[in-house]
């Protein structure tokens, strides 16, 4: 009997040459399971070319706010309302910080990601976004 997969929607873009993902999909599947994460949708995705900022973002959590039109939280489990986009990075930088992303912020997004759905009522009524983010060579957090 085949496992589920802790996302309903998956999705994973071909890159250019000379750009990778910082991990592949079966690292994020075990870390989600891990932390008890579903999310609706797991998206590997192309980078933003030509890069318009310094900051470039490696993979981000984001939860839509049960209060959103269409959402009808009522019916939907909460966990349909979370997305984990992967944003492919010049395959030089991915593998520099594959290290620290493997053992910190993926256990700690996909931390976020279970917690989001059991939040209260005010906090999950808007949107929330957890985002790390690669600046020069040091990789940082934001949370909106």
């Amino acid at each position: 009997m085949d496992r589920e997969e802790p996302w309903e929607l998956y999705r994973r873009d071909r890159l250019p040459r000379g750009w990778s993902y910082v991990l592949g999909r079966d690292e994020i599947e075990v870390a989600l399971r891990e932390a008890g994460a579903r999310v609706r949708t797991l998206s590997l995705g192309r980078p933003d070319l030509p890069a318009t900022t310094k900051a470039q973002t490696v993979f981000d959590v984001y939860f839509y706010g049960d209060a959103a039109p269409g959402s009808f939280s009522a019916v939907v489990p909460r966990s349909r309302l979370l997305l984990m986009r992967w944003t492919a990075l010049p395959s030089d930088q991915a593998s520099a910080v594959a290290e620290e992303v493997r053992g910190v912020w993926l256990p700690r997004g996909c931390a976020w990601a279970a917690a989001a759905v059991e939040r209260e009522n005010t906090w999950a009524a808007q949107e929330h976004r957890w985002r790390v983010t690669l600046e020069g060579a040091a990789l940082r957090l934001v949370e909106e």
